[in-house]
């Protein structure tokens, strides 16, 4: 944990500490050139395999609550630029057997996905940091495939949601 809003929460507390860090992780670049940091196009079998709504309506109106749509829209332009560079990330260091850059990049996906009621991305995320914190990354890239098609159906819904 690097930071927390203390409550009562109020929508000025919650925007400093997301500028102060949200802004700070976009900046991080892919580890490697030639990472690609655009996701996978979603396959069918992605799609197929989870259906229901990408984004928890608690989550949304819990946010709405505290800053109004002008709050959702700017978490999901946050969001939205902040999730490519860290799936390039991710990809690479599953690419490259780097359990432990795994388990971080997972964990902090698993959190920002939480934060804005992206379960199923949330999940996954989940699936993939205990993965890397088995160091048991042969089963990895499904999910990971699974992770970047589910991003992009969070991302139009986010974009709905503004």
């Amino acid at each position: 944990m690097d930071d927390y809003v203390s409550k009562p929460v109020s929508s000025e507390k919650l925007e400093a500490v997301l500028e102060r860090w949200v802004l700070k992780e976009a900046e991080e670049k892919p580890r490697r050139d030639d990472a690609d940091p655009r996701p996978a196009v979603p396959d069918e079998d992605a799609n197929r395999e989870h259906s229901g709504e990408p984004l928890d309506r608690a989550t949304l109106e819990g946010l709405r609550e505290l800053g109004g749509s002008e709050l959702i829209a700017d978490l999901g332009e946050l969001f939205s630029s902040d999730t490519p560079p860290r799936l390039a990330n991710l990809r690479v260091a599953t690419e490259g057997g780097d359990a432990g850059a795994v388990e971080r990049i997972a964990h902090t996906l698993r959190g920002s996905s939480a934060n804005i009621g992206a379960r199923r991305m949330a999940e996954l995320c989940e699936e993939l940091q205990k993965a890397g914190a088995s160091k048991e990354l042969s089963e990895a890239s499904k999910p990971l495939g699974l992770l970047q098609a589910e991003f992009e159906r969070v991302r139009r819904a986010l974009a709905t949601e503004a």
